[in-house]
């Protein structure tokens, strides 16, 4: 470490004047050693107290130059003020001139702190590869533990962002958890666990594991977090349920409610996107006035707060304006997980603006980034929000794959309602979504209903299961199962001959109108359609019945599609509940179409 400073090495009151008029105000005819309890309170708390550094980091600013330049840590504590402020110019200089002092002294211990600060300064102006370079040179020589550990998560935090090289990243990870465990050094161990929240989690959609890591930041501080660690335990909470639509409003304002800038612009800068998304003009202009004001530059808090007055201009019908600020925005996003949302939420502008040609285009980049960096749930949001204009059976089946995964269909139908409503609905026609519909229906309104008549009997009507004592008679069930079957207007003659054979004809056209009236009590008022001497059962919209799931399959060229309907579909007898007539006439035309569609399993 370097010596403590002696009062005879400082320079006279005359020479600081000389080299930093701005300190004539300060000191105003005093000896220097006005600035003394300033700068032992600096170097005290950066040099032992490292969660307090951005509070002393502030007072550097305010020490005149000459005192600052000839001491590296003070130095290091500017540099780390001006990258705070979004002066990275000032910072990379601030942090070389400290590792010029380090050398002079011979401090090597001191050169790789402040040459770690250069690199950090660089990627902060997104000057990867000068980053790079400086990282190499730190780790030629020899360095503590902590040094060691801080060097890893800037590797980490290169390897997702800059490279895209997860493998790396993940084996990264596990070194700094290692040697922050084998060190105790929880400082270093809480750096990876947000990098990871923030970085490779929230790209694979693990919001799990996003909140596991913010309540570790609580954990390990005992529950009360220094203001820069609980900016980041917040803000973890903030993009969680940004991402996944859950309570955003309070978790923005528990962010914004620590006060600091970055925490109040970045919360506005979410609450701006999301405001817009919901068509709540005046609260989104407000949020994005606060970001636009506040925010550092380069910041990605400005993204969102462009993206949200395009979607605003969108939605006043300037349309061509919208396109503008959306490519100026998207121009300048960078971070992977950033520039995969800032596409999906282009393309809905585009689409709101006329232009759905570039809304596809977006659409499809945000895939391509999403496949790319391995993030399944970012690929689900591009491909619902792409499926629910451009529809096709190989779309549906690989956002039902997706869906399938922790509980990503419910998360996506939360942050993109309409959209997943549309895909949803569709791909639960087509056989293609069965057993999540339930699920799914409750954020995303689908009301939909699902028949089965292969094995039991079964019905689902708006998320319940109708069970056999709901029918209250017997034959209003098997009225129910023979129109589904049919599932097409049918004659009432016909009706009459198959489910009541032999009885005079009034007696079962009462029978038949009694019927119709219990089916329409426990499925709807208009489940049952008597039209022009014939019968339909209406189910609506979105209905599956299994057997015209497995006839639309059946004449499909898809062989995997046709593979999903029979996994959906599953095994069983065909009405194997009813031994009249009709239903084994019923099971001997199905077997040709059962045969058809098996054939390619």
């Amino acid at each position: 470490m370097v010596s403590p400073r002696k009062p005879d090495d400082r320079p006279t009151m005359e020479a600081v004047v000389a080299t930093d008029p701005r300190s004539a105000r300060l000191a105003q005819g005093d000896s220097l050693d006005a600035f003394d309890d300033r700068i032992d309170e600096v170097r005290r708390v950066w040099c032992a107290e490292p969660e307090r550094r951005s509070e002393v980091a502030a007072l550097a600013l305010e020490l005149p130059e000459s005192l600052v330049d000839q001491d590296p840590v003070l130095l290091r504590a500017r540099a780390f003020a001006h990258i705070e402020r979004g002066r990275f110019d000032l910072s990379t200089r601030d942090a070389e001139r400290a590792v010029r002092r380090c050398e002079e002294r011979g401090d090597t211990v001191g050169m790789a702190d402040a040459g770690l600060d250069v690199a950090y300064a660089l990627r902060e102006r997104t000057n990867w590869e000068g980053s790079s370079a400086w990282l190499e040179r730190v780790e030629g020589g020899r360095l503590t533990p902590a040094q060691r550990l801080r060097l890893l998560n800037m590797r980490i935090v290169e390897a997702v962002s800059h490279r895209r090289d997860f493998a790396r990243a993940r084996r990264l990870h596990g070194q700094v958890e290692d040697l922050a465990l084998k060190e105790g050094d929880t400082m270093a161990l809480l750096t990876s666990v947000i990098n990871r929240a923030l970085g490779m989690e929230r790209l694979a959609g693990r919001y799990d594991r996003m909140r596991d890591a913010a309540a570790m930041i609580e954990r390990v501080y005992g529950g009360v977090v220094p203001p820069e660690d609980e900016h980041y335990r917040r803000r973890i909470h903030a993009l969680a349920a940004f991402d996944t639509g859950g309570d955003v409003e309070s978790a923005v304002a528990d962010l914004a409610n620590l006060g600091d800038r970055a925490s109040t612009t970045y919360a506005a800068a979410i609450a701006a996107l999301w405001h817009a998304g919901h068509g709540q003009r005046e609260r989104s202009r407000e949020a994005a006035d606060v970001v636009l004001k506040g925010a550092y530059p380069g910041n990605v808090a400005l993204l969102l707060a462009r993206l949200a007055l395009a979607r605003l201009d969108a939605l006043d019908g300037r349309g061509r304006q919208a396109l503008e600020t959306t490519d100026e925005a998207l121009a300048e996003s960078e971070e992977p997980t950033w520039a995969a949302i800032a596409r999906i939420e282009a393309a809905k502008i585009a689409r709101l603006a006329g232009d759905e040609a570039s809304a596809e285009h977006r659409l499809e980049e945000a895939i391509a980034m999403a496949v790319s960096h391995a993030a399944p749930f970012l690929e689900l949001r591009g491909r619902v929000v792409l499926a629910a204009s451009r529809y096709s059976a190989d779309g549906a089946l690989r956002v039902v794959e997706l869906a399938d995964r922790l509980d990503y269909g419910e998360a996506v139908a939360r942050r993109d309602p309409e959209e997943s409503a549309i895909v949803f609905a569709r791909a639960l026609e087509r056989g293609i979504a069965i057993e999540r519909v339930r699920r799914w229906m409750a954020h995303t309104g689908v009301a939909a209903r699902v028949v089965r008549l292969i094995g039991p009997l079964s019905l689902v009507a708006d998320e319940r299961a109708v069970g056999r004592a709901d029918w209250a008679r017997p034959k209003a069930r098997t009225l129910f199962a023979y129109l589904a079957y049919h599932d097409r207007p049918v004659s009432v003659s016909r009706i009459l001959e198959d489910l009541w054979p032999g009885a005079p004809e009034d007696a079962s056209r009462r029978s038949l109108k009694v019927a119709c009236s219990y089916i329409r009590r426990v499925v709807g008022a208009g489940a049952v359609e008597w039209r022009d001497r014939q019968l339909r059962l209406n189910l609506g919209e979105p209905s599956w019945i299994d057997v015209r799931a497995a006839r639309l399959a059946a004449r499909s060229q898809n062989a995997s599609l046709k593979r999903r309907v029979c996994d959906e579909i599953g095994g069983g007898r065909l009405l194997e509940e009813f031994d009249e007539g009709w239903a084994d006439a019923a099971r001997d035309e199905f077997a040709s179409v059962w045969s058809r569609l098996s054939e390619d399993r």
